[in-house]
């Protein structure tokens, strides 16, 4: 995670000092991009702020927070990609699209690409799903946007993701076998 964005605390601060701080935003952000996706949805307040705390403060993001951050940060920025994907859809204004591209961009950039390949699929076939149900004259033009805010994702973070498949490919792991 060494673009990440939020990992610049690690300049600053001591060690366990940013590994605290970090530790502590996950739930709070992820809560703050949950709560701005609900409520997009046209959920009331109360109902939003209820969904947002269930993500936030899941087992998953607690556990995975405590064990490895970096799990906790790649999965935070699922609420803010679909926050920008439906908004994307429904008023087609540019700053949707752009924290559509961050948000997956940052979920890779965060360097655990387990959940990132899980948040990736999901977005998309919700992106799908979601222009199965517009007018079949824009579904072609949507789908060509939502096609864009991937591979502009992904161009953003191949800053990271090529030296990490080159690492991988150089470690000992792919060498070992079970005889």
């Amino acid at each position: 995670a060494v673009f990440y964005p939020p990992n610049v605390l690690y300049l600053f601060l001591s060690q366990i000092i940013a590994w605290s701080v970090l530790s502590f935003i996950q739930p709070l952000v992820a809560m703050i991009f949950t709560y701005l996706y609900l409520r997009l949805l046209d959920l009331r307040k109360i109902a939003a702020f209820f969904g947002a705390f269930a993500f936030g403060f899941s087992g998953f993001m607690i556990v995975w927070g405590q064990e490895n951050a970096v799990v906790g940060h790649a999965a935070l920025w699922l609420p803010l990609a679909l926050f920008g994907i439906e908004g994307f859809l429904k008023t087609k204004k540019g700053w949707y699209f752009l924290t559509s591209i961050s948000a997956l961009a940052f979920s890779f950039l965060a360097g655990f690409f387990q959940i990132t390949f899980y948040i990736f699929i999901f977005v998309f076939l919700y992106s799908v799903l979601r222009i199965y149900h517009i007018r079949k004259k824009e579904r072609i033009k949507n789908m060509l946007w939502i096609i864009g805010i991937f591979v502009l994702s992904l161009g953003l973070s191949a800053i990271q993701i090529f030296p990490s498949i080159e690492g991988f490919l150089e470690s000992p792991r792919t060498t070992s076998s079970i005889d």
